[in-house]
């Protein structure tokens, strides 16, 4: 049988609750996550949509919870939300940060510096690890 591991940041709400529950039983290492305040992860509203995976709620200082409680994930994921949020550049501003914090001595070379969003977007090109530049 073939493992899958999938890992989303920033994803919208998927499916209804039968469709989370069967993809949960056959992709059982998701992780999601999220930067606290990114609108697009509360998408779409209501209670017809809910998400996949293991919640890792990031914020942008740096502080990571895996699998959060409703209390702790409604603290750090409903005070102020933006789409501003949503931009890749926050998401690894953010992971970095984690990583300074958690792993003093390691600094990832592909994050050394992220082309800007609309970079990317005006050349609609794929962002990959040979897309980062590292000026060591």
């Amino acid at each position: 049988k073939t493992l899958i591991y999938v890992t989303t940041f920033g994803a919208p709400r998927v499916g209804n609750k039968l469709f989370a529950a069967e993809y949960d039983r056959v992709v059982r290492h998701h992780w999601r996550v999220v930067l606290a305040g990114d609108f697009v992860t509360k998408l779409p509203q209501g209670v017809a949509y809910t998400h996949c995976g293991t919640s890792a709620v990031l914020r942008s200082d740096g502080l990571l919870f895996l699998d959060p409680t409703f209390v702790e994930f409604a603290l750090w994921h409903s005070w102020t939300t933006s789409m501003k949020n949503h931009e890749k550049v926050k998401y690894c501003d953010a992971m970095l940060k984690w990583c300074a914090f958690r792993h003093p001595s390691y600094t990832p070379d592909m994050w050394q510096r992220m082309p800007s969003d609309t970079q990317s977007a005006a050349s609609n090109e794929q962002i990959g690890p040979d897309s980062f530049v590292n000026d060591a």
